[in-house]
């Protein structure tokens, strides 16, 4: 099981249990209007933190997996009842062996009081064997899986991995000693998948997407393949983001590519001091047009990760582990013009990692002498200081002129309305 794919899922679990306050915090007359003014997305918000990684639920009905009262696994929601009801997939689910493992699952109850199992994968993958199932009853359900060598045992198979995790409608899991990655959804959706976007002038990425010929699942040789994955059931699109979570991810992972956009080399656009932090600004040509950005604060010493901020402040504080001390923080952001990049400044609260309304706004075109944008009320512009602004702004159009007044090109910064987003693209957690 990769690194991040497993913080995500244990973090997911040790949310449902807790619940953090968020120290003072200087912009707190800020974060109280916007409180009062977006009050009806702060379960939506929450609810994308933890869908990211392992607690997905039904629509409308967005929040944390919780434990049944007083028994083991978690309650089944709707949808995850609907991938109980699957077949097994995966290239051995139509061989006696399914029968093999079923039975050994069996054998190893532990002690549980859910008595049934169903296997839900059962298939090679990259060299590796790979099982996944539930142990349930009527009303919980917790997921397992494991995976070994194609060779091994089915007592070995059915033995040890990852356990008593909440079940949700995708499931997702990627190989303890190889990379791989095997993503599950129920089986009347269908998964599909895209390397590669176009970026338009008002920040939104066209993309082709491409049907699993597997239908309900996919199978990938790499732990974080570069690629972004669309679950449609019906005619509703349930998921789509990145294969594998980016909330939280390892300095130095390339979030352009794990956003599912093919790019070429990463350059340093710009690097300084926002409001006492060290920031630097990389960004990256994509092979389908326009410009990726990543702006990166520095890490406490001896710290390896980084939080990824993808939506504005959520009016409750909701659930959350205060374990990010130290972490850098990362925004991202696209653009059609290679000369103009406008990406917002991320911050914390707490465990929190949030769009702030400070925006960096770094402009190469010759001549570029200010930087126009929306505001409230009205519009605001100011001169930028060798091609480089920290302005404020609810979001919307950035427009860079001359110091005749002549247009130089622009790009768009993310409102509340588009979070939540990654590299410019919505992420959804609609079950």
């Amino acid at each position: 099981m990769s690194t991040d794919l497993e913080h995500a899922l244990r973090r997911a679990l040790r949310d449902a249990a807790e619940t953090v306050v968020p120290r003072p915090d200087p912009m707190r007359r800020l974060l109280q209007r916007r409180r009062r003014r977006w009050a009806g997305l702060g379960a939506f918000f929450a609810a994308i933190a933890v869908a990211a990684g392992a607690a997905l639920i039904p629509a409308l009905q967005a929040g944390p997996a919780q434990r049944a009262d007083g028994g083991d696994g978690y309650r089944i929601t709707p949808w995850a009842r609907t991938l109980l009801d699957s077949p097994t997939r995966g290239s051995l689910a139509g061989t006696p062996l399914l029968a093999e493992v079923e039975r050994g699952i069996g054998d190893r109850a532990g002690g549980s009081g859910l008595d049934r199992v169903k296997v839900l994968f059962l298939g090679d993958v990259a060299g590796r064997r790979f099982v996944a199932y539930a142990r349930f009853d009527d009303t919980r359900a917790a997921l397992y899986f494991n995976d070994t060598a194609a060779g091994d045992s089915v007592a070995r198979l059915v033995t040890g991995g990852s356990g008593d995790l909440p079940l949700t409608p995708l499931v997702r899991i990627t190989g303890s000693a190889t990379p791989a990655l095997v993503g599950l959804a129920p089986t009347d959706c269908r998964i599909a998948t895209s390397a590669t976007g176009t970026v338009s002038g008002n920040g939104v990425v066209a993309r082709e997407w491409t049907d699993s010929p597997q239908g309900s699942w996919v199978a990938r040789d790499s732990s974080r393949p570069a690629e972004r994955w669309r679950v449609t059931c019906g005619s509703t699109v349930r998921f789509e983001g990145p294969a594998v979570p980016v909330d939280e991810v390892a300095l130095g992972t390339d979030l352009v590519a794990a956003g599912g956009l093919v790019h070429g080399a990463v350059v340093q656009r710009w690097g300084g001091s926002i409001d006492g932090l060290n920031w630097t600004l990389t960004t990256t040509l994509l092979s389908g047009g326009g410009i990726a950005a990543v702006l990166t604060s520095g890490a406490g010493a001896g710290v390896g990760r980084a939080a990824v901020a993808t939506g504005f402040p959520p009016p409750v504080a909701g659930s959350a582990t205060a374990d990010r001390d130290g972490w850098a923080l990362i925004s991202t952001a696209v653009s059609a013009d290679p000369d103009v990049i406008a990406i917002r400044v991320p911050q914390r609260t707490g465990a929190f990692t949030y769009y702030s309304e400070r925006v960096l706004v770094v402009a190469t075109a010759t001549g570029a002498w200010s930087v126009s944008a929306p505001a409230s009320p009205g519009s605001t512009e100011t001169a930028l200081d060798n091609g480089v602004k920290v302005i404020s702004t609810d979001g919307g159009p950035v427009r860079i002129t001359n110091v005749e007044g002549v247009d130089l090109g622009g790009a768009y910064v993310a409102r509340e309305r588009d979070a939540p987003e990654l590299l410019g693209e919505k992420l959804v957690s609609d079950w």
